[in-house]
């Protein structure tokens, strides 16, 4: 059985409490990732159906509507989080190949406001709680 911890935090203004979810625990006390189903409706309306956690999640919403906030400059990679574009440039640097990626040549990407709206609403619209094996 799970055990969760919810925690209450005020919004901007003070005074409204939400609950949130801060820690998910499993039977062994051990913190557990969650995983989110990708239910974009792909070409012929079927839902995209992709699995994975909330980072992987925004990724993939961004393959789907051709929104990210930054460019690798070196290789044309985009990313919308910042922690992947970094991950990006640890395995360039890893890698054998002779074309490295620098962070120096990251470019920021600017989308227009309607765009990036449309965006946030598909990013919580099509998004489903689920499980590792789904």
């Amino acid at each position: 059985m799970e055990k969760y911890k919810w925690e209450e935090f005020y919004d901007h203004g003070g005074d409204t409490k939400y609950p949130i979810l801060n820690n998910i625990f499993s039977s062994n006390g051990h913190a557990e990732k969650q995983f989110f189903k990708c239910t974009y409706p792909c070409v012929g309306g079927s839902p995209c159906g992709h699995v994975g956690t909330v980072g992987e999640y925004t990724e993939q919403i961004a393959a789907h509507t051709s929104l990210y906030r930054i460019k690798c400059g070196s290789c044309g990679a985009r990313f919308v989080e910042e922690a992947m574009f970094f991950d990006h440039i640890d395995r360039s640097e890893k890698s054998r190949t002779s074309e490295k990626c620098l962070v120096e040549k990251r470019q920021n990407i600017n989308n227009d406001r309607d765009s990036v709206l449309l965006a946030y609403r598909n990013r919580n619209m099509h998004l489903l709680l689920a499980r590792r094996e789904d």
